[in-house]
Parts: structure tokens; C-alpha cells; sequence
């Protein structure tokens, strides 16, 4: 007997079987590949516009024109002493150009029936022809051109940059590693960006290489990726205006060729800071390193401006991506490197970063910021330190000056190790490696010898005070310099670089006239300003006077022992320069003629009057004679009496 099951007694039909699993593979969840970039021209908008910038760079703009009613080039530069505006037909369908003060640069792709044509009117040429034409291989395109000092560059769809002469001439041909995106040039540097590699997840994976095109000339970067911002690409590529390589991205990354840390690519601005909306951009146009400015064209809702009418060219200034720049430190921080940046940042060292760091008793970021400073700018921080009463601190300056002049010292002793025979044989045009080095670094301590403010105000306050003190010292034949061992403050001689500065810049006539130069080293202070012949004069009397006074005073008394210094001799003065003895044989003026036969009468008409208060008294008096009474006083008594003979 069978039972049959009824489908109301299950509520339903029975279950459906599982579909089976698929049998392909698993859908892949990695990194997609990025479509390529394609080639562009710097300062150029792109090509399907009608009225479009063809190129748009420091000599000139060159735009272009593809409508209904006319299909020209019209070229126009920034100066036009270097040549007058021109309007070519554009009957070949010129979609790149380039422009440099001897020549203007066109090309064109080919098509099934023409092959692409590179057409350069050189109008710098002396004679009549001014034009030559290239037509390049069959299926072989112009991607990417550019002009240099006296030749062109033109990269092709068969990856091949081609060299041409300014006239004409066909020059080296060699193969790129991969697609170019664009080049540029500055003189007879040649700046040219390939793909690397395929990119990935939005990014492009972009090489640079950078080639100095002259006679032997050389690879100057080799091949190194080219960082960009994240999911970007490249929108501009060129040189600033003293020849540096920079570029910038879609992001408004503005990054620049950093020589001096092994050719890395520093950012130095970004222009999405500075816009008010999303939409907004900055179409670049120019670099420049002095001043510190980036030359660009605001577009407000678009990547690119208008054509008509001309653009205004905003100017925005460079700013390093640091962090907490809002506080001092950071601003000094960043001030300071982008300085290092651009080659003049011994100046700031001297006038902001120590003083700063001094001001916030960060002594050990004194000693950091001391070692990238040069010599002679360490001894002023030196002096620095001692007057605000760090001694540890000059301390440890004073030791990293000493080697800091060791290590020039050292330097000028091997130069001077080389034979001479070598250097007879030297062509004409050679130069001694280093030397260029050399003199940049006496150069930069020059620029460093430029005191602070406060160093320097606190120097004329001191020449003042102690002027009659060094005066008097030398006239009496004692060592300005010595030391008086009792004086407070002061270091051990042999420890402290305070003790070792000359107060000159210059050497004395007996050190110049030996055979062999001095080469110990010389810290070198700030120099004191030269007196003027009034107070010379009064120092001069003055320290006369007081050796004569004490001169009598000492008749009656027997002679004191002198106490021994570190630097004085303590039982004879040292022997006067010839500059002093030239100074003692100097005629007298017509005040201290003047005043040598009046003063008996001045102090006794005023007996209460100290020294000093007399000569002021006399300089009065000679002041308030006429003009033919100071001229008969400022002769000697013979030519006096003769003259009134006369």
C-alpha cells in the first residue's frame, strides 16, 4: 500500500537544491592599472580649443587660432627689442611651438598621406633665409619639442629625441625609455619626463632625466623617478630664471631640483592654499628664484584661462611645507631653509636664528645652529654669548671656531703642498679643483662678517666709553691688549677664544714685509670705527698731560714693581709699532699749536678746572676766533714772525 504526500500537508513544495559554485576564477580585488598621461607642451592649454596658448614662457606667448574664419599663429613677446610681433598662417595645422629669443619652433603630426613636419623660423640668423623645414620618417610623430641655446629637441612616437642645430644641421639621435610626457630647456640643459612604468590606483609612474647637451656633454640625472602628490599628474615642467630644474602637479605642487642633497625634489609652494574655491586654479608660467616668486595665471572656475582678452599674472610668494609655521620658531625655521634653498642664508644665520635661540636660553640649539654656520660668523656668536653673560656657551662656540679654523688652515696647506711644476703645464682654461669652492667659501664669510644689531650698537657704546682708557694706554707705550690680572670675569687665556681676537682686520707693516705669510688663525672681531682728528687730538693731550703729571708725582716716590700678566711683559713695555711712531712724527694742528701757548692763561683765568674740562674750555675759545687768527696760530713761530714782517 503506498501513502502519497500531498503538497497542503507540508505547506508548500519541497526545497530547491544549492546552485553549483562557478567554475572561473576569483574576481581579482587588487590595485587596477592607471591610464598613461599623455604628452603636453608646458605653458601650453590643450589642443582641441579653437583659440588656444600654444606655448606661453619667459620670452613670449605664441597662440593659436582653428576656426571658420582663419587658421594663423600669432607670436608675441614679453620684450619687444629682441623682435617685433608676427602673424603666420598656420596652413600645415601646427598644434605645438615653442619660443626662445633666437628662433620659434612649430610641428605638426603626420596624417595617411603627410608625414609630421618640424618647421623653425630662425629670425636671429644673418642672412636672408630665415626658415628651414624637416619632414620626420613615415609613422614617426613629434610628441614633445623644445629650444635651447643654439639647437632643438624634438621627441618622437618611436621613442627618439632628435638634436637639430638652430640652422638646421642634424645633430645626436638617441633612443628615451619610455613615452615622453614633456620636455624643457635653459641654456644647454635639456629637461625631458618619460613613463616610467605602468601606474596604478590613480598614480603615474614617471623617470626624469636631466642632460647637459655641449660638446662632452654629460648626464646630469640619471633616470631617477619623479615624485608626484597622490593621484596626480604632471601640468607643468621648465626652469626657474637662474636655470634651476622645477615642475608642478595637479595638486598645485610646486617642487624644485635641491642640488645641494644629492638632486632630491623639494617642495617649495603650493598654489591650492592660496584659491578661494574647489573650481579655482593656477595656470604657472614662471619661476623665479630672485626674488622668490612664482608667476601664474589665475583661473577662476577652470584649469585654464582665456585667450582674449590677455590674462593678468599673479605673483605668489614661496613658502616651505614645515610644520607649526604659524608659531615664531617655525617661521624662523622655515625662513632659514628656504634660504638654504636659494644660497643666501649665512646673512639670516647672522641676524635671526641665534638670536632667537639665545632669547629662549636654548643653548644646545645655539651650538646646532653654530655648525652650520662659517667661521668668522661663529665669532661673532662668540661674542654674542659673552654678552649675554653665557660663558658655557662661548665655551663650547669659542672650541668649534678653533676647529672650524683648523680645518681651513689645513685646507689652504695642502693647496699649497702642490707642486708648481704641475701647474706650468696646465692648459689655459683649467682650474684648480676646489679652488672655485674656496673662494666661495671666503666669499660667504665676507657676506658672514656682517655683525648684528644689537652686537654692533653695543660695539660703538663701548668704543665711546673706552676710547681714553686705549688712547692714553697707547701713548704711554703700554700693550692695550695686556690684561690686568685682578679684572673680574674674565677666562684662562689658553681656554677661551676672547682672549685670542685682534682687535684689526689687517696685519702691521712688520708682519707684511717677511718673507712668508702668517697662516696661524686669526678670529676675526669686529673692527672698531676710526676716531676722528678732534677726538685723537684730545686724546692725545690728554694722555700727555697725564704722563707728565705723573712723571712729577713719581720724582719723590720710588718706582713700583708691575704685576705680572699673562700677556704684558712685566719688565719693559713693549716696543712701539712703526704705525705709532709714524703717528708721534705727524706735524701739530693748528688747535694743539694753538692750545700749547694758551694754556697756561686758560687754567690760570680758571684754576678749578680739571684736564679735560680745559681742553674742552680751549676747544671753545679756538671755535670763536676768526678765520685769520686760526690760520696765523696753525703756523709754526719762525714762519709766524716772518709773516708779519710780510
Amino acid at each position: 500500500m503506498s501513502v502519497k504526500l500531498s503538497r497542503d500537508e507540508y505547506g508548500g513544495a519541497a526545497p530547491a537544491a544549492a546552485p553549483a559554485p562557478p567554475l572561473g576564477p576569483a574576481p581579482y580585488e587588487g590595485p587596477l592599472p592607471t591610464a598613461p598621461q599623455k604628452a603636453f607642451q608646458p605653458g601650453s592649454t590643450p589642443a582641441h580649443l579653437t583659440h588656444r596658448f600654444m606655448v606661453w614662457n619667459s620670452v613670449g606667448i605664441v597662440r593659436g587660432y582653428n576656426d571658420e574664419e582663419d587658421t594663423a599663429v600669432d607670436v608675441e613677446f614679453h620684450d619687444t627689442a629682441v623682435h617685433h610681433a608676427m602673424h603666420l598662417s598656420n596652413a600645415l595645422a601646427h598644434t605645438m611651438a615653442d619660443l626662445s629669443p633666437e628662433a620659434v619652433l612649430l610641428a605638426c603630426r603626420g596624417t595617411d598621406e603627410l608625414a609630421s613636419k618640424l618647421q623653425c623660423l630662425h629670425f636671429s640668423s644673418w642672412d636672408t633665409n630665415k626658415e628651414w623645414m624637416v619632414d620626420l620618417p613615415p609613422g614617426e610623430d613629434v610628441r614633445a619639442l623644445c629650444l635651447g641655446r643654439r639647437w632643438a629637441a624634438v621627441a618622437t612616437s618611436k621613442l627618439m629625441l632628435r638634436l637639430f642645430s638652430i640652422g638646421g644641421v642634424q645633430r645626436e639621435v638617441f633612443s628615451l625609455p619610455g613615452n615622453v610626457v614633456a620636455m624643457a630647456t635653459h641654456g644647454e640643459q635639456l629637461l625631458i619626463v618619460y613613463h616610467r612604468a605602468p601606474g596604478f590606483d590613480g598614480d603615474q609612474a614617471l623617470g626624469v632625466q636631466l642632460l647637459q647637451v655641449c660638446v662632452g656633454g654629460q648626464q646630469l640625472v640619471r633616470g631617477e623617478p619623479l615624485p608626484l602628490s597622490p593621484q596626480s599628474h604632471l601640468t607643468w615642467l621648465g626652469f626657474s630664471a637662474e636655470g634651476t630644474p622645477c615642475y608642478v602637479d595637479s595638486d598645485g605642487v610646486v617642487r624644485m631640483l635641491n642640488r645641494s642633497l644629492g638632486n632630491t625634489w623639494t617642495p617649495v609652494c603650493n598654489t591650492r592654499e592660496t584659491c578661494k574655491s574647489r573650481s579655482d586654479h593656477y595656470w604657472v608660467v614662471g619661476v623665479h628664484e630672485n626674488p622668490q616668486q612664482l608667476r601664474c595665471v589665475p583661473c577662476k572656475g577652470s584649469r585654464y584661462p582665456p585667450t582674449l582678452p590677455r590674462p593678468a599674472v599673479a605673483i605668489l610668494p614661496f613658502k616651505l611645507p614645515l610644520c607649526q609655521t604659524s608659531t615664531e620658531k617655525g617661521l624662523m625655521e622655515e625662513q632659514y631653509w628656504r634660504s638654504v634653498l636659494f644660497h643666501n642664508h649665512f646673512s639670516f644665520l647672522s641676524s635671526c636664528g641665534y638670536e632667537l635661540s639665545c632669547k629662549l636660553e636654548r643653548e644646545f640649539r645655539c651650538v646646532e645652529l653654530a655648525e652650520l654656520m662659517t667661521q668668522s660668523v661663529v665669532t661673532l656668536a662668540v661674542r654674542y654669548a659673552a654678552r649675554s653673560r653665557r660663558m658655557a656657551l662661548a665655551q663650547r662656540l669659542s672650541e668649534l671656531a678653533l676647529e672650524k679654523a683648523n680645518q681651513i688652515q689645513g685646507e689652504e696647506e695642502e693647496e699649497e703642498e702642490e707642486p708648481e711644476s704641475s701647474a706650468g703645464r696646465r692648459p689655459s682654461g683649467y682650474e684648480v679643483p676646489g679652488r672655485r669652492h674656496r673662494n666661495r667659501r671666503h666669499q660667504e664669510e665676507e657676506e658672514g662678517e656682517e655683525p648684528v644689531e644689537k652686537l654692533r650698537e653695543e660695539e660703538e657704546e663701548e668704543e665711546v666709553e673706552e676710547g681714553g682708557e686705549e688712547s692714553s694706554k697707547r701713548s704711554a707705550g703700554v700693550n692695550p691688549f695686556a690684561k690686568e690680572t685682578g679684572s673680574p670675569g674674565t677666562l684662562p687665556p689658553a681656554t677661551s677664544i676672547l682672549d685670542n681676537m685682534a682687535s684689526g682686520r689687517k696685519s702691521s707693516p712688520l708682519a707684511a714685509a717677511g718673507g712668508k705669510p702668517n697662516r696661524a688663525p686669526v678670529l676675526k672681531p669686529l673692527a672698531p670705527r676710526p676716531r676722528t682728528k678732534t677726538q685723537s687730538t684730545l686724546l692725545t693731550m690728554t694722555s700727555t698731560k697725564k704722563k707728565t703729571t705723573t712723571t712729577s708725582r713719581e720724582g719723590s716716590q720710588p718706582e713700583a714693581t708691575p704685576l705680572a700678566t699673562p700677556l704684558a711683559t712685566p719688565l719693559a713695555p713693549p716696543p712701539a709699532s712703526p704705525a705709532d711712531d709714524a703717528e708721534n712724527k705727524r706735524p701739530k694742528t693748528g688747535f694743539q699749536l694753538w692750545l700749547e701757548e694758551n694754556r697756561k692763561s686758560i687754567a690760570a683765568d680758571q684754576p678749578d678746572l680739571e684736564e679735560t674740562e680745559v681742553i674742552k674750555e680751549a676747544m671753545g675759545r679756538f671755535r670763536a676766533l676768526a678765520a685769520e687768527e686760526r690760520l696765523v696760530s696753525s703756523r709754526p713761530i719762525g714762519r709766524r714772525g716772518a709773516l708779519h714782517r710780510l
